[in-house]
């Protein structure tokens, strides 16, 4: 769907965001319906200002700069707002045969799964003193214990050169076979940024 996008029209769907990660501009009509920082898209909360911004969305097109944008969103979501317990939790998506074993586990222990994870949980958690610390805070999120300061800064340079790595190593999983590289819009566009 995103080779043939130009624009997206959203509402609140987490498809404006992933759109945005690949530089498509998305248009919304509320700043309170995404569970995303709306201004990652165009918002138009009257009829004139979202017809006129479906317009301003088609007539700037696709931009690397959204990206940048949608990526800093999502570092921020999927990194500094965790707790990381990949270390006592490793459930991956299998295959079939894997999920109709599992199922079959569940009907003869229907706490199969939890006493699994118990089972394979370390005795403490690498992300242990960040826990405690939001408990012993009242703290809601990793986020209240963000100081600035010590956040692991980088250049524009930097982040220019990790985008450029990752959207190459995204372009490449998204279209592996070479003739669809050839005619892709997109993919041409995703390496275009990366370089």
């Amino acid at each position: 769907l995103a080779e043939q996008t130009d624009v997206v029209l959203n509402s609140w769907s987490s498809t404006g965001k992933e759109m945005s990660l690949l530089g498509i501009p998305v248009v919304i009509y509320s700043r309170e319906l995404p569970f995303y920082p709306p201004d990652l898209n165009y918002v138009g909360t009257t009829h004139e200002q979202y017809f006129a911004n479906i317009d301003h969305a088609l007539a700037e097109g696709w931009n690397g700069e959204r990206i940048r944008q949608s990526y800093r969103w999502a570092a921020f979501e999927f990194v500094r707002s965790t707790v990381f317990i990949g270390d006592s939790y490793q459930e991956i998506e299998h295959s079939l045969h894997a999920r109709v074993v599992r199922r079959l586990r569940r009907l003869l222990n229907p706490h199969f799964r939890e006493r699994r994870d118990c089972e394979r949980r370390k005795v403490e958690l690498g992300a242990a003193a960040l826990i405690r610390r939001l408990i012993e805070t009242g703290g809601r999120s990793p986020v209240d214990l963000l100081e600035p300061a010590e956040c692991e800064q980088v250049s524009f340079a930097e982040e220019t050169q990790f985008l450029g790595r990752e959207l190459r190593r995204l372009a490449d999983a998204l279209y592996p076979d070479s003739e669809v590289r050839r005619i892709s819009r997109l993919y041409r566009l995703l390496q275009c940024f990366a370089s």
